[in-house]
């Protein structure tokens, strides 16, 4: 299948992604000494980190996805078959006898290989490098990164499993569960597979019984021992450690097995990612406990600790989240954590097509992920609370740099999320242009969203397919020989050579919160299609402080279409509080004018 996203808004995005993202991206990798350390030219006194490997990994995987963007032989062609070659030569080059495969233990702590999966990342190092692999083999056709990248898994399978003499472990945290799945679609080898069962099914066992003995196989008491916190990539956070007490299990959703938990929990990237694989797992197994696992999990985030513009996870100490209902204007939510959201629902989307997913998708991606990165494509918000003060903006760089690379190859290969195709159906899931091609479909999708609402799609197959579109709100479709369920628009199998043409409306919409949410109380705010609309401290026509104005439930705008960095947007309008003021999406903000104050919630006038 070939499939490239040729639409008006994301287009732009992806664009600056290739002329500006990745190549600050590859510098910084350089300039910190990630590189070098990778090739085993480590200088002392730049100090590494234990996952370094991945940063390096989702480069490998933002770049191979960007590939197919460029023409063969061209300059940007030519660079980036060049940054794929070096990280080939150094994955090849720093893997063991063994098959052991990692930078830092290999160099720094060369007798410490697997004595603390809870804390050093070296699964998720390798989950990465797996995806990396699989992003090269899909790039290129090549195996030679799988081949490597399978003979560490060898390993693994080795180390860890319920057989006497291995290791009774799972990752601290998961990431090596979502390579696999990805992986066995390619090497549908038992061993990977049954190692991919064995760390969704053995996590939480007895209350994290093997973190404990981690721990006191390092001389060390489970009934004291907190692990180090590492903030350096967050100004003026302060713990002494992510846990807040002893057996802090539940940060890395380890006190309960995943089919008996009721509540999302702890650290929000480990969450995501974790039900994105047991999703995917339940899929292909057809196991009923584990997708009701998933659906309950995704209840409770979506219900109770999901924010307005898409982001999890209200706790910054564990960077994850907290208890029903507490979505703090301060809270944390992690970009990685919402593109771990995006991921988890593309998953649930495949299994069952149900629009409430899919919207859940959209605002995730339309807010958080892309306020996560700048329009100019060069700098990144790690966290991303909803209200904008004290000087909050975005970094190039972070010591702790997960995000960064996570964007770039979220958004280079866009495409898996926004549509989902078999050998004989398509379903599509957001309203991207696009064009789609497989042995039997031909497909172009036009798209004038999310300025305005309107989508074309021009669909030739070659034998029965069936279809399947997101319903939107109050829509008009040319062709009526549709059944709605779940909120999509289903088509019977048939051969197609037609053109469907979707109007519907983009109405401006004042949200009232949920009144179990005490932060938002007494307050509103706006959306417009995708987007959730923040006010900054620059769109206010005089010396009034964003706290001081008030909007009303009816609300007026005026809308004006305006553009930032060739990225077109539609901007709101408005008199409150007796002050014109304007409103721009969420995204937008903190571009033009970098740290200022910006507020989602707006009080209400009473």
């Amino acid at each position: 299948m070939t499939a490239l996203i040729k639409d008006g808004f994301w287009r732009e995005r992806i664009k600056t992604v290739s002329t500006n993202t990745l190549p600050s991206m590859y510098k910084l990798l350089h300039e910190t000494g990630r590189w070098d350390f990778f090739d085993f030219n480590w200088k002392e006194g730049i100090k590494p980190h234990i996952f370094w490997d991945s940063d390096i990994a989702k480069f490998m995987e933002a770049v191979c996805f960007a590939l197919k963007y460029t023409e063969e032989g061209d300059a940007r062609n030519l660079q980036y078959k060049s940054w794929m070659d070096d990280i080939t030569r150094m994955i090849l080059k720093a893997q063991q006898p063994d098959g052991y495969l990692n930078s830092y233990f290999t160099q720094v702590k060369p007798t410490e290989r697997f004595k603390n999966v809870a804390e050093e990342h070296e699964l998720y190092c390798c989950g990465h490098l797996i995806e990396a692999a699989v992003a090269y083999y899909e790039a290129t056709g090549s195996k030679v990164l799988i081949e490597c990248l399978c003979r560490y898994l060898d390993l693994i399978c080795e180390t860890f499993g319920d057989e006497s003499g291995k290791l009774h472990g799972y990752p601290g945290h998961q990431e090596i569960e979502l390579a696999l799945v990805k992986l066995t679609k390619i090497v549908p080898e038992p061993r990977y597979k049954k190692l991919l069962d064995y760390f969704i099914e053995q996590r939480g066992y007895q209350n994290g019984k093997f973190y404990d003995d981690e721990v006191r196989a390092r001389g060390l008491d489970p009934d004291t021992y907190r692990p180090r916190g590492d903030y350096d990539h967050l100004p003026g956070v302060h713990y002494d450690s992510h846990w807040p007490a002893p057996r802090s299990y539940w940060y890395l959703q380890a006190d309960v097995p995943v089919r008996e938990a009721h509540e999302v929990k702890g650290h929000a990237v480990r969450q995501v990612y974790f039900l994105t694989a047991v999703q995917a797992v339940a899929s292909l197994k057809n196991d009923d406990g584990l997708r009701n696992s998933v659906k309950r999990l995704f209840r409770n985030m979506i219900d109770k600790k999901f924010y307005i513009h898409g982001g999890i996870g209200a706790i910054a100490r564990w960077e994850g989240f907290g208890e029903d209902h507490d979505l703090r204007w301060d809270g944390y939510s992690e970009t990685c954590a919402s593109i771990g959201l995006v991921f988890l629902c593309e998953k649930m989307l495949l299994d069952h097509l149900d629009r409430e997913v899919a919207l859940v998708m959209e605002r995730a991606l339309y807010n958080d992920v892309l306020g996560g990165v700048s329009i100019n494509g060069e700098s990144y918000f790690y966290d991303q609370p909803i209200i904008g003060e004290r000087g909050l903006k975005r970094s190039s760089w972070f010591s702790v740099s997960c995000c960064p690379p996570n964007v770039a190859r979220l958004l280079n290969s866009l495409e898996k999320y926004a549509y989902s195709l078999s050998s004989d159906s398509v379903a599509v899931h957001l309203y991207i242009g696009a064009e789609i091609k497989n042995d039997h479909i031909n497909m172009k999708l036009e798209s004038e969203y999310p300025q305005k609402g309107r989508f074309k799609i021009s669909l030739k197959t070659s034998k029965p397919i069936s279809l399947a579109v997101r319903a939107p709100n109050h829509f008009k479709c040319s062709n009526t020989s549709f059944t709605e369920r779940n909120g999509y628009l289903h088509f019977a199998p048939k051969v197609w050579d037609e053109v469907i043409d979707l109007e519907f409306d983009l109405k401006i919409e004042v949200i009232v919160p949920d009144d179990k949410v005490e932060a938002n109380r007494g307050h509103l705010a706006v959306q417009r299609g995708p987007f959730v609309y923040a006010l900054q401290k620059s769109g206010v026509q005089g010396d009034v402080s964003l706290s001081q104005l008030h909007i009303k439930r009816g609300q007026e705008f005026t809308e004006k279409l305006e553009t930032i960095r060739d990225t077109k947007y539609i901007s709101l309008s408005t008199t409150i509080s007796g002050v014109v003021c304007k409103f721009v999406p969420y995204f937008v903000t903190g571009n033009e004018h970098p740290g200022e104050d910006f507020r989602m919630w707006i009080k209400e006038s009473q």
